[in-house]
């Protein structure tokens, strides 16, 4: 539970860790560029590989198309047995293509047709070379591209419908809209896909071996990278190793997508002989692997003027559904188990339709589904307390869940609904306005826009609910040197969420605990995450992964510690002289090799183990909860906008790391900042090609967009959580009784001590909604009435924000103050 610096953090911040790309590239080796489709629904007419051979001259050695490859086409959600509802339309075909065949329309601009190899170690050249070939292409349109305008479109699936209540919303809506006035309000939801931005770009080397093919991928699965390269190659799972030191970012980008280009890169390495080298530029990468889903919705409630509680809600939701499956349908279901986030709305009714677009699939980026819930959840509360001229945090107030028996989430989702658990929100309320002294810093918002014509603020609270889901399966091998030193892999990977650093401290911990002293971490040394290791592992994803690996490490330790105990005892009655000048861990060990046979033969030590987590199923799902206020100051006259203040508190219990586990919450607070702010995805809609694509084009946070005020903390809420009685006597019942039974599966037996924490990689990033709603206030003050629809574009750029703000009016100020006047302020006009 001590803060700690990464272990590798000196490594990494200094370039000397290394990444996929660092690994040196065995002889022969074959630089792999692609040449992609620049259009959506376009035809290509054949693939002129001349310009390629000029730029490459005797370099050049092949073009691989969709013939070439045994098999072309793959559906990753069918390799790793996942069947997510509704069921496809019979028109739609789900499966992945790694190639482009030259007799089907592209799906979208940006997909791959060809691969071009080349000898080498100039693998700019050979990017170049496929860039000139993409540009090259002779295409022939089939139709306009399908960008945009989802509402009432096509479909590739039947619609989600998730419910809540006994009384159906529509009827309660209904009554409402016939009432009129404000007992019925509508509005509108835009948002555009954010890309996941990884540091580390795609990257696969394929080697052929004697029997079999070794995988290098920067990948968050090597089990799917292993099973993709099967179903691709027909090679056993057994032939086919999957490994990677660590990987530079993911943020849901590498869970499906290194699996595809492995896929490719083993087919044509076992063709060619060849080992064979794939890193996505980032402007390919950018193309071929698709960010989050385009959200375009309309809501509608039913609100008791008097009370101001929203009686019921209803949104009709159509999400950008891409090439292929991938997690597309996926996050429907996480949207509707969390749309209701900490609101008691009676009756909710949320219908998701996946709108077919020619886009690369969309899948999983940091908090998928969770973050497009909070999003759409609070421009509602944001629209409502607008229409009722109350402000927005006494509407959620009023609005929360109260007491021990509540239900969350909707059914007719994949997660289940279920009752409240770990409620500490009105908790964590109260001290984010006691800790920002939040009535007060609203007054003064209220008065800088009285006073103020060219420059508003707006402040804003937001809540964030978040269901973890502590998957079973993570594995640790533990090896113990006869010099104490010890080496660990994990199936787990680090991602850059310190995951090998917690379980450093947990080793050590656990080890002190059963032992009385525990190896130093700097005596330990992490392998690669690697299916030769640790095979049939999962994903990292979810934020879960580095408990569970924790937790698996520990299992192994308590297997380590009890064949260890006599040589602790042995050790512990050492005279001071005999004792190791490296500690008592050297002592122990050297206490377990010394036992001999006859006084002269060394009893070999089993000092390796294997430790697997299987949950306990009633704590398999929890809750997590946080707050945060923002406050922003919008420029009228130009529609940017800074963030003054932000300010975040999370229930994550006792921390195992402070030090890292705030990195995290600032990195995701930041990360959906970037949605809100900059971050968005836009194509030609005449020809869909990608139009972002680049640092030039595309703009995830810097350094001026932290917010300039800026604090972060971590809330042990444990003594402040309120559950449902009943349901914490059911579960406490039945929990041995399934351990006892193995059903499904016999637990793991983990201490209660060593779960004192929650996840803390993604939920926070939900906080960001503070700031969106913080520039809704701004923009709706700036313009003195409400917006049309509600409706705040995302990202809420100044080109996006000026239309909105064309009708602003000084609102009976004369001047800007001094804090504020610039060369163009009215000030400044008054004064020449």
């Amino acid at each position: 539970n001590k803060p700690m610096t990464k272990t590798t953090a000196f490594e990494q911040t200094t370039g000397a860790a290394k990444f996929t790309d660092d690994i040196p590239k065995p002889m022969h080796t074959l630089i792999a560029a692609y040449i992609v489709c620049p259009e959506a629904n376009v035809l290509v007419k054949g693939v002129d590989v001349a310009v390629a051979k000029k730029l490459l001259g005797s370099n050049f050695h092949s073009l691989i198309t969709a013939d070439d490859l045994q098999v072309n086409k793959i559906s990753m959600n069918e390799v790793l047995g996942l069947q997510i509802p509704p069921t496809y339309n019979s028109d739609w075909d789900a499966h992945s293509r790694l190639l482009l065949p030259s007799s089907e329309p592209s799906m979208y601009g940006g997909q791959p047709v060809a691969l071009l190899l080349a000898y080498g170690d100039a693998p700019r050249s050979v990017e170049r070379a496929a860039a000139a070939c993409s540009e090259s292409l002779q295409l022939e349109r089939v139709g306009a591209p399908l960008i945009g305008c989802m509402e009432g479109g096509a479909e590739v699936c039947e619609p989600l419908v998730c419910t809540k209540g006994k009384i159906p919303a529509a009827g309660v809506i209904e009554k409402a809209k016939a009432i009129g006035g404000k007992s019925y309000m509508t509005g509108k939801f835009h948002k555009k896909s954010q890309s996941h931005f990884y540091m580390e770009g795609q990257t696969v080397l394929a080697v052929p071996e004697e029997d079999g093919i070794t995988i290098f991928a920067a990948s968050q699965g090597p089990d799917a990278v292993q099973k993709a390269v099967a179903k691709a190659t027909g090679l056993q799972q057994s032939k086919i190793g999957v490994k990677f030191k660590r990987v530079g970012g993911g943020f849901g980008g590498k869970l499906m997508l290194p699996a595809l280009l492995s896929a490719t890169a083993a087919q044509v390495a076992l063709k060619t002989k060849h080992p064979i080298r794939i890193v996505l530029p980032r402007e390919v990468d950018m193309g071929m692997c698709g960010g989050r889903q385009e959200v375009e919705a309309t809501w509608e409630v039913a609100v008791d003027p008097k009370t101001s509680k929203i009686e019921a809600m209803k949104y009709d939701i159509w999400l950008a559904h891409g090439a292929g499956e991938n997690m597309q349908k996926l996050i429907g279901h996480m949207i509707g188990a969390a749309i209701d986030e900490v609101y008691a709305i009676p009756s909710i009714t949320v219908t998701t339709h996946f709108a077919k677009q020619n886009f690369p699939d969309r899948n999983a980026v940091r908090a998928p589904g969770h973050f497009e819930a909070n999003l759409l959840m609070e421009a509602v509360l944001d629209g409502v307390a607008t229409e009722l001229e109350i402000p927005g945090h006494v509407l959620r107030e009023r609005n929360f869940f109260q007491g021990k028996f509540n239900t969350s989430g909707l059914s007719g989702s994949l997660v289940p609904q279920g009752t409240l658990a770990d409620y500490v929100h009105p908790t964590l309320w109260a001290l984010i306005k006691s800790k920002t002294n939040y009535e007060l810093r609203f007054k003064n918002v209220e008065e800088f826009n009285k006073n103020n014509a060219w420059k508003k603020r707006g402040i804003a609270l937001a809540p964030a609910r978040y269901g973890m889901a502590l998957t079973p399966g993570n594995s640790a091998r533990i090896d113990i040197f006869k010099d104490g030193s010890i080496q660990l892999a994990l199936s787990g990977a680090e991602i850059g969420q310190g995951l090998h650093t917690k379980v450093a401290q947990m080793v050590n911990t656990q080890f002190t605990q059963e032992l009385g002293y525990g190896p130093p971490i700097s005596s330990m040394r992490f392998l690669e995450t690697s299916t030769e290791q640790n095979p049939n592992g999962g994903i990292t994803g979810g934020s879960t992964t580095s408990e569970g690996s924790m937790f698996a490490a520990g299992d192994a330790v308590r297997q380590l510690a009890e064949r260890l105990r006599n040589s602790a005892k042995k050790a512990a009655g050492l005279k001071p002289e005999e004792k190791s000048k490296d500690g008592p861990w050297a002592d122990i060990i050297d206490a377990a090799f010394s036992t001999k046979f006859l006084g002269v033969l060394a009893v070999p030590q089993n000092l390796s183990a294997v430790g697997l987590h299987l949950t306990v199923p009633t704590e398999m799902m929890y809750e997590t909860y946080g707050v945060a206020a923002s406050e922003v100051e919008l420029d009228v006259l130009t529609g940017e906008w800074r963030i003054l203040m932000a300010h975040l508190l999370f229930d994550i219990g006792m921390s195992y790391n402070p030090t890292i586990d705030i990195g995290q919450m600032e990195g995701a607070f930041i990360m959906g900042v970037g949605q809100v702010q900059n971050e968005g995805v836009d194509f030609d809609k005449a020809t869909g090609r990608l139009l972002t694509d680049n640092t030039w084009t595309y703009k995830p946070p810097i350094a001026c967009d932290i917010p300039e005020h800026f604090t972060v903390e971590l809330v042990d809420g444990r003594k402040d959580r309120v559950n449902n009685p009943v349901v914490s006597a059911v579960m406490a019942l039945l929990a041995p009784i399934l351990g006892c039974c193995a059903i499904p599966w016999k637990p793991t037996k983990t201490k209660k001590i060593y779960k004192s924490a929650k996840g803390i990689g993604e939920p926070p990033l939900l906080l960001a909604s503070a700031v969106q709603s913080a520039v809704y206030e701004a923009v709706v003050a700036a313009a003195g009435a409400p917006l049309p629809d509600h409706s705040l574009p995302m990202p809420a750029k100044p080109f996006s924000l000026l239309p909105l703000l064309e009708a602003a009016r000084p609102g009976g100020a004369a001047r800007d103050d001094m804090s504020t006047a610039t060369g163009t302020s009215a000030s400044a006009s008054v004064a020449a």
